[in-house]
């Protein structure tokens, strides 16, 4: 798998760019940094030991994957509720750019493939809220042995096999996500069309009890609207399933 510091640096025009071989969560150790680093530093690793999804979930990070986190520091704080749909859609296209399939997002923050997920997403803020970490975790080649028991039935890869550009897949993602990020090109049109919830039947728990109702659309500030009996729910964060979709 090709993946080198020079190559990331040469296609993002990005100074601070590290790689490593393993490291226990690379979300974590660059927001440790976060006070002393600049906006675009960039850490990836082939493996992770830790690995980190939303609400506290462990993230499968075998080798073979490409893991990478990104230091951002918007003047705009708004900015820091739309990191994870920026970061959906710049995964999304980095991902067709290298794999040629069609990526979808289910929200939030899982990219998929081909019905499996193949990526996901997680923005941190740090303890000053003055700076926010993007990680992206991409199954970049299937890992030796096959995917945990615990995700074998919905886990993918972006590529079957070798060869496997992973520096152009960190490059082509990192420089979109920085063009959302100036503001150079909307992204939110783009993050609504690509949603693999919008026009499905999907269930979710609130309040103690399971909801199962139509995902209607999906709000700028990234409220998932769902129409449950008389009722639209818009969902800001948890578990959504789908449950009229071959898989997610």
């Amino acid at each position: 798998m090709n993946l080198s510091t020079e190559a990331i640096r040469k296609l993002t025009g990005l100074g601070d760019v590290t790689v490593l071989d393993e490291t226990d969560s690379t979300n974590t150790r660059l927001k440790a940094m976060a006070s002393e680093k600049a906006e675009g530093a960039v850490l990836v690793a082939r493996k992770q030991t830790a690995g980190r999804g939303r609400g506290g979930k462990t993230f499968f990070s075998p080798a073979g994957g490409l893991y990478l986190s990104v230091l951002v520091k918007p003047r705009d704080p708004a900015v820091f509720t739309r990191l994870t749909m920026m970061a959906g859609v710049a995964a999304a296209e980095a991902i067709e750019v290298i794999a040629g399939k069609q990526a979808k997002i289910k929200w939030v923050n899982d990219i998929f493939v081909d019905g499996k997920k193949v990526c996901g997403i997680l923005a941190e803020s740090d303890a000053r809220g003055t700076a926010a970490v993007v990680g992206a975790g991409f199954n970049l080649l299937p890992p030796a042995g096959g995917f945990d028991k615990t995700i074998a039935e919905i886990a993918g890869a972006v590529l079957e096999r070798e060869p496997a550009d992973a520096s152009r897949l960190a490059a082509e993602f990192l420089n979109r996500l920085f063009v959302f990020l100036r503001g150079e090109r909307p992204f939110f049109d783009e993050y609504r069309r690509r949603s693999l919830l919008i026009g499905h039947t999907v269930r979710f728990a609130r309040n103690g009890q399971t909801v199962t109702g139509h995902a209607a659309d999906i709000r700028a500030d990234g409220a998932l609207l769902v129409r449950a009996g008389e009722q639209t729910i818009a969902l800001f964060g948890g578990e959504v399933s789908l449950c009229d979709y071959p898989r997610g």
